[in-house]
């Protein structure tokens, strides 16, 4: 879950596949219905975490899974992933969570692409 929480920091707007199937019984003789389909990883991921980590400790499921420390780790790996960006180590290339909310904005506070590819030249 850490890995998913700095996939939601620095790569939130990436486009991921996703496929959906149905078979259906006796009926519609077994067929199979097949939808292939994209979405941005931030739903994905906001929708795994609301119904596999939230949803069953908000009703205090006894799964034997640790709904809490799952939970934990994406915050951890979100708060990593901010401070790598924050202190410039790691580059999304606009494409982190702070230059898709704030737009040049962020600019101020991670650096402008400029500065960017700059900092990527030797010398």
């Amino acid at each position: 879950m850490g890995m998913a929480g700095m996939y939601f920091v620095l790569m939130p707007a990436s486009r991921i596949y996703m496929a959906f199937w149905l078979r259906m019984g006796f009926l519609t003789r077994f067929r199979r219905f097949t939808k292939i389909f994209t979405m941005r990883g931030y739903w994905m991921l906001l929708l795994w975490i609301a119904f596999n980590d939230v949803l069953p400790t908000l009703l205090g499921s006894n799964d034997g899974t640790a709904h809490w420390a799952h939970l934990g780790g994406f915050l951890c790996g979100m708060a990593l992933a901010l401070i790598l960006l924050l202190t410039r180590q790691v580059d999304a290339n606009g494409g982190d969570i702070l230059s898709v909310t704030l737009g040049p904005a962020a600019w101020k506070i991670i650096g402008t692409p400029a500065d960017r590819t700059r900092a990527a030249q030797p010398g």
